[in-house]
């Protein structure tokens, strides 16, 4: 090559060109060829050149797939052979692990995992990233009776210990916990609370909760009743009912069989003695019969309902 006009030209192992020239760009490590051509008479000296590589020559690691399809699978990194730490991790269709130990975020598919260390040298690793888990759970259905709290609360696939938030909405008590995981609601009406879960991969599972609450009743009229016959119980018949969500008796009337009305009495509270019928009609104890009654009530709610019935009177 010291003599004026001599070229050269680069083989690889395989007897293709690669370059023309005295440099040459190799690209892996191995024996390459270098061609020397006499300017004037065309004859060729070949000489081999051993090329060595820097970079890393494996990498151990780990695969674990994904908990659900939206966080991904991840490559954690146990060892690399190599002789110029430190190493980044990447890949083109995930994200690096903040910590460095690998990558994040894969879905399901065919990746390569890129190891370059501190000379800007490179290692590419294909591997297959299999199909994610599943989260599932039920939120079972609650029934109570008006007035009773109501315990919410979702069971999940997942292990004791692995969710860490819960975020519930759509709940009518305002003063229940909107971000715990069991909940309790005190309802007037049934209604049906969502919630969102998350466990500790940062997987998501929405789920919703009936809550059905059963009307009792509210409003409780005894079958008989045995005024002044000297034992002095059960001598008055009134509307019986529970004063948290009866708000008055708007209207009470008592018929005797042939429908002649013997009793009547006006806005008053539920369980009130006073104001009930004591048997008797124009100051005369009234026959031991059967009556009917009618009994008009305002709720909670402010809604209004007719009850009608029979009695025993019992002398």
């Amino acid at each position: 090559p010291n003599l004026p006009g001599t070229t050269g030209r680069w083989y690889d192992q395989a007897g293709t060109i690669i370059a023309e020239g005295f440099q040459a760009f190799a690209r892996e490590a191995g024996n390459y060829i270098f061609e020397s051509i006499h300017p004037e008479s065309g004859c060729s000296n070949f000489d081999t050149v051993q090329v060595f590589s820097e970079a890393p020559t494996a990498v151990d690691f780990s695969i674990l797939p994904p908990p659900c399809p939206e966080v991904g699978g991840s490559v954690f990194i146990r060892n690399v052979t190599g002789l110029n730490p430190p190493y980044v991790f990447s890949s083109p269709r995930g994200e690096t692990d903040p910590l460095g130990s690998g990558v994040r975020g894969l879905a399901q598919g065919t990746h390569v995992l890129i190891t370059t260390d501190a000379l800007g040298c490179e290692r590419r690793d294909t591997f297959q990233m299999f199909g994610s888990g599943s989260f599932t759970g039920q939120a079972p259905d609650i029934t109570v009776r008006l007035g009773e709290p109501a315990r919410l609360g979702v069971a999940t696939n997942r292990g004791a210990g692995a969710l860490v938030q819960w975020t519930w909405s759509n709940i009518p008590d305002t003063l229940s916990c909107q971000d715990c995981p069991a909940p309790i609601a005190n309802a007037l009406e049934s209604f049906t609370a969502a919630v969102t879960v998350m466990d500790t991969n940062g997987c998501i599972l929405e789920l919703r909760q009936n809550v059905i609450v059963e009307e009792r009743s509210l409003v409780y009229m005894p079958t008989a009743f045995s005024p002044n016959n000297g034992d002095g119980v059960n001598d008055i018949y009134t509307v019986m009912g529970d004063a948290e969500f009866i708000e008055r008796v708007n209207d009470f009337q008592i018929y005797d069989r042939w429908g002649n009305q013997v009793f009547r009495n006006e806005d008053f509270p539920v369980n009130d003695f006073a104001a009930g019928w004591d048997g008797t009609f124009e100051n005369r104890k009234s026959p031991p019969a059967v009556y009917v009654y009618a009994v008009t009530v305002t709720y909670y709610d402010g809604t209004t309902e007719t009850i009608k019935g029979g009695l025993t009177l019992v002398r």
